[in-house]
């Protein structure tokens, strides 16, 4: 049985944040997240990936990730949503005002998820670094 150091996984609650603590978040912990770029990882969005623990200093507790809520080629550091780290990933934000991806393409992203959990949860506890990470990811057919 696979062992998580989330609160969701201990308690399966979502913790979801409201779209001011979302804001507060991404100026605050942005910086030492990695941007992984939609060519990449052939998703529609980029992302940020924590890969230095930085989920255990947020009052979440949660494993995340972080994705842009439209599909610019450039960061946009003030639509980037968060989505758990989990076998059933979520958007932890109720009903975010900017969100412009479809259904199908927040799918894709909580398809992805799935598809790289162990290397996700490897990386945020540091027991891999990003550039292996990147070489191992699995991509979304």
């Amino acid at each position: 049985m696979k062992k998580y150091e989330s609160l969701f996984e201990k308690t399966k609650e979502i913790n979801y944040l409201t779209e001011k603590e979302n804001l507060r978040e991404n100026k605050r912990h942005l910086g030492e997240m990695s941007n992984l770029s939609k060519k990449t990882s052939e998703l529609p969005v980029n992302l940020w990936l924590d890969d230095d623990g930085t989920w255990m200093t947020t009052k979440h507790k949660d494993m995340r990730l972080k994705f842009q809520g439209d599909k610019g080629n450039y960061i946009n550091r003030y639509n980037m949503l968060p989505m758990s780290i989990s076998d059933e990933p979520e958007v932890l934000v109720k009903n975010p005002k900017n969100l412009e991806l479809s259904e199908k393409e927040i799918n894709l992203i909580k398809k992805w998820v799935i598809l790289n959990l162990d290397l996700l949860i490897k990386l945020s506890n540091q027991e891999i670094v990003f550039a292996d990470f990147i070489k191992k990811m699995k991509k979304v057919k």
